[in-house]
């Protein structure tokens, strides 16, 4: 893509370029402020407006699928790249591991889990906590 009075750079690697009439591709390199290129070649015989988005967090409408740093796919939930936190809930399972609990009634949630040198802890029910020692073999 050829641009007169653009300032492109190499930061818009990985962004989507959007013309006017809908068609998308996703911007791969940045030659200089007024030479950009994009993943699949588009058909346009004249100048048109653009946009460029940074891919974050984005929704299909039809679909409601959501997708993080990528364009939705037909994936309910698309992430590219690590994904990481400490507790996740995903149909009614804790995904990713909890802080060790103080003690059997400390604070928690069914599902939870954590671990440490000596146990692998389970919250069965809320404040309610169980482990189990850990052993070589």
């Amino acid at each position: 893509v050829t641009g007169t009075g653009t300032t492109w750079t190499a930061a818009m690697v990985g962004m989507q370029f959007i013309f006017a009439n809908g068609q998308a591709s996703t911007i791969t390199a940045v030659t200089d402020a007024t030479h950009l290129t994009l993943a699949a070649s588009q058909p346009l015989t004249t100048a048109q407006e653009y946009r460029i988005h940074a891919l974050g967090l984005q929704v299909a409408p039809t679909t409601g699928n959501v997708a993080i740093g990528k364009a939705p796919s037909a994936n309910a939930l698309d992430v590219n790249g690590t994904m990481s936190a400490t507790t996740v809930l995903a149909g009614g399972v804790t995904l990713g591991w909890s802080a060790v609990p103080a003690s059997a009634t400390a604070t928690g949630t069914a599902g939870q889990k954590a671990y440490d040198a000596d146990y692998l802890y389970v919250c069965i029910a809320t404040n309610t906590w169980k482990r189990t020692a850990l052993s070589t073999w």
